[in-house]
C-alpha cells in the first residue's frame, strides 16, 4: 500500500519507510510460516487420537468422536 502510494503520488521513499515496508514483509511470513506450523502439529494430533479410537471397541460415544474428528479434520 506505501508503494502503491509513493508510486502514485511520485514522491521519493524515505530509509524509514523502505525499512516498514520491510519489516511488514518479514512479520507476514514469519506469521505464515508459524500457522504453517500450528496447522501441521493440529493435524498430527488429530490422526493421532483418530488412530487410539479406532483401536478402541465400538461404542456409540466413540463412533460419535470419531465422526466428529473426522468432520473436523476435513473442514481444516
Amino acid at each position: 500500500m506505501l508503494l502503491e502510494l509513493c508510486l502514485f503520488t511520485d514522491r521519493s521513499i524515505s530509509y524509514i519507510e523502505i525499512i516498514g515496508m520491510i519489516l511488514v514483509y518479514v512479520t507476514y511470513l514469519i506469521v505464515n510460516v508459524i500457522d504453517l506450523i500450528l496447522i501441521k502439529y493440529t493435524l498430527k494430533l488429530l490422526r493421532r487420537e483418530l488412530l487410539a479410537l479406532n483401536e478402541m471397541p465400538d461404542s456409540p460415544e466413540t463412533l460419535a468422536k470419531i465422526k466428529s474428528l473426522t468432520v473436523y479434520s476435513e473442514s481444516a
